[in-house]
This record gives C-alpha cells, sequence and structure tokens, in this order.
C-alpha cells in the first residue's frame, strides 16, 4: 500500500444545460485504503466476503470525491464524503458489538485532515453550508455520509429503498437530527435505467438506480448539452472495473452489479457519458478533460 499522490486541488468544469451554465467540481475528502479483496472481487458468493475478512493486504490509497454542481436551480451536492473522526476508535463507540467486529475484520485506513473536510473545501469555493439547496446521497457508507453534519438545515435526498434496507451503513455515525428526503423512483423517465427520481425541475439532474455495492445503490445523472455526467458513487471502485467487467469484492450483490454495468454500458453508447466512480484517482481530470466512457 502507497500513500498516492492525488492532489486536493478543487478542480472545476463549465458545462450548459439547455443553455445555462452550469458548474461542476470536484472535490477531495481526504484519502482511503481498503483490504485488496475489498476493492477486487477474490472467490465467488460468500467466498469473497471470507477472502475480504482473512485478507492482509491493502491497496493503494483512493481519493474520496464529492461532486458540487452549481446547477440554475441551486447548489447541489452529490455525497459529502469524510472526515477526520472516522480514523478514531471513538467514532464507532456506540455502534453493536457486530459492528464493530464487522469494521475490525474488514478495516479500512483514512488519511483525512480537517482542511480536507467538506465545509472547509465548500468555503474555497466561496459556498456556505447554508447555500447549499440540496444534498443527495448515492448509498449510505460512511465515506459518503459522514460529512452529513455541516447541512443540518438542507434538503437531503436518499433513495427510499437504500434508506430501508441499508447495507454496511453505521447508523449511530449520522448526525441526531439526520431526517432525510425519501424518494422512489418513477417509471419511464429515462432510457435503459426505465425509472429516475427527478431532483431538479427541469428534470436535467436525475437520480437513477445502480444497486449492487449496495441493496438499493444509487448514482446521479448530469444531463449537460453535449453529454451526460454520471456521478456513479460506488457503483465500482474503478472506471476500468467497468469496462473489464470486474467487481468490488465488498458488493453485496453481484448479480445486480452485472446489470447495473451492462445497464450503463448500454446508455453510454446512445448518448456520451462521463463515468465518474467515488474513488477513481482519475475523476476529476476524466471531468475536466470530457473523456467519455465510449469514444
Amino acid at each position: 500500500m502507497k500513500n498516492i499522490l492525488i492532489s486536493n486541488e478543487i478542480q472545476t468544469s463549465v458545462f450548459f444545460c439547455n443553455s445555462k451554465e452550469v458548474k461542476v467540481h470536484a472535490v477531495q475528502t481526504g484519502l482511503i485504503s481498503v483490504k485488496e479483496n475489498f476493492l477486487n472481487q477474490k472467490g465467488k458468493g460468500f467466498m469473497s466476503k471470507l477472502n475480504i475478512v482473512f485478507g492482509n493486504t491493502y491497496a493503494d490509497f483512493m481519493p474520496i470525491w464529492v461532486w458540487v454542481i452549481e446547477h440554475p436551480e441551486g447548489i447541489i451536492v452529490v455525497d459529502t464524503g469524510d472526515v477526520k473522526e472516522s480514523g478514531y476508535k471513538v467514532f464507532y463507540k456506540n455502534e453493536t458489538l457486530g459492528a464493530k467486529f464487522r469494521l475490525k475484520v474488514m478495516s479500512n485506513k483514512r488519511n483525512i485532515n480537517k482542511q480536507d473536510e467538506l465545509d472547509a473545501q465548500l468555503s474555497r469555493l466561496g459556498i456556505r453550508p447554508e447555500q447549499v439547496s440540496k444534498v443527495v446521497l448515492t448509498h449510505l457508507h460512511g465515506d459518503h455520509t459522514d460529512g452529513l453534519k455541516f447541512f443540518p438545515e438542507n434538503e437531503i435526498i436518499v433513495n427510499e429503498a437504500e434508506y430501508r434496507k441499508p447495507y454496511g451503513n453505521l447508523a449511530t455515525t449520522y448526525p441526531k437530527w439526520f431526517n432525510p428526503t425519501l424518494v422512489s423512483f418513477l417509471k419511464d423517465r429515462i432510457d435503459f435505467f426505465d425509472s429516475a427520481y427527478p431532483v431538479t425541475k427541469s428534470e436535467d439532474v436525475l437520480l437513477i438506480p445502480t444497486p449492487g455495492h449496495t441493496y438499493h445503490h444509487a448514482s446521479v445523472l448530469l444531463k449537460t448539452d453535449n453529454g451526460h455526467i454520471l456521478f456513479a458513487g460506488d457503483t465500482s471502485y474503478k472506471h476500468q472495473q467497468l469496462l473489464d467487467n470486474k467487481f468490488a469484492g465488498a458488493n453485496i450483490d453481484f448479480v445486480q452489479t452485472q446489470k447495473t454495468y451492462n445497464t450503463i454500458l448500454r446508455y453510454a453508447e446512445k448518448y456520451p457519458v462521463i463515468y465518474l466512480p467515488s474513488h477513481d484517482e482519475n475523476s476529476a481530470n476524466r471531468l475536466v478533460n470530457r473523456e467519455y466512457l465510449i469514444k
């Protein structure tokens, strides 16, 4: 394992939706390293989970990306990243013994400073947390939810099915006030995925189903005038995993992961798509360079 050099400079790209300017910021909220068998599936079914438990090799550190969309309808934040406190045992003091055991055997390592946290990063953009219109969560894992504490007065959108049946979440680490807006997907809103929840009235920002990493994982799709951007959460950890049809060992449902991969690739054959997983070291570069999934 090595602490790879990933710039924590915010990277910004400008797009247009319905001829109106939209800025998309790639914000890195620290680094995380997981077990190699957590990142890359080893073995089938239950064996893949056992190989995580008994594996001792850690993958290189990966970024924890948050996406900030300055949209005509308001500022939208996709996931909230991680915080320094998450690297200490006391952060999980109220979890069950079973959850603490799972944390120990699955284990990860974090490299997060206070200046990496989302409130400090938003400040660098000249944005106060209270100015954010909506926070949209792809799923409920800590490295996507620990930054919730900065948004006590904001609308927070979560797929209701993910909220009702989470996988691998640590509920005691949520702020006590956490009471998200629970949404359900609407039929016939998008090609191939079939259903989606419109985050914006113009329906150019959509929450779409991408299950597999968790039972009801979702991603956020931004439709711009010249192409689409898929903020993919942990649909895959790496861009290349999707292209190579390789899965993360951490996924709960490999059958659903395969279906999700197939749907994304079919969508990308029809529409130009920039695919941005939350932990790929090159996601920000792909955003600013407009590197499409299928060229």
